[in-house]
């Protein structure tokens, strides 16, 4: 597959969170497409998004910056944003700017999934 369109993003819904599952190149040639996906996410009521990094092979400054932008976006409008797995040079950037800081990070979805499971009242 090309390098400059190999990118593909799935939305679900899993606990009351959009789930967004990034998968290949998300580079400066695969901005349109990704900017309609997170236009979509935008535009719905849920505004608690899990972006899921995992599977992304090359992530470069324009993605940041539209990873950037749309937190801002979010936050705007209350939403919230978490990031699952994030290749190790792509969390390096992030803390470099202190985004690290500004939005909770889960190495795998696995964490992130354990992170929504609240004991039931009277369960410890």
């Amino acid at each position: 597959m090309d390098k400059i369109i190999d990118l593909a993003i799935s939305i679900d819904e899993l606990e009351g969170w959009r789930y967004v599952q990034c998968s290949g190149n998300f580079i400066v040639n695969s901005i349109p497409l990704a900017r309609k996906k997170f236009d979509e996410l935008q535009s719905g009521d849920n505004g608690r998004v899990a972006l899921d990094l995992t599977r992304v092979t090359d992530f470069d400054a324009a993605a940041m910056c539209m990873v950037l932008n749309f937190n801002r976006e979010l936050l705007r409008k209350n939403g919230n944003l978490v990031l699952i797995g994030p290749g190790q040079r792509v969390r390096e950037a992030f803390a470099r700017i202190g985004f690290d800081s500004a939005v909770r990070i889960f190495d795998s979805a696995d964490l992130f999934v354990a992170s929504l499971i609240r004991p039931r009242s009277g369960e410890r």
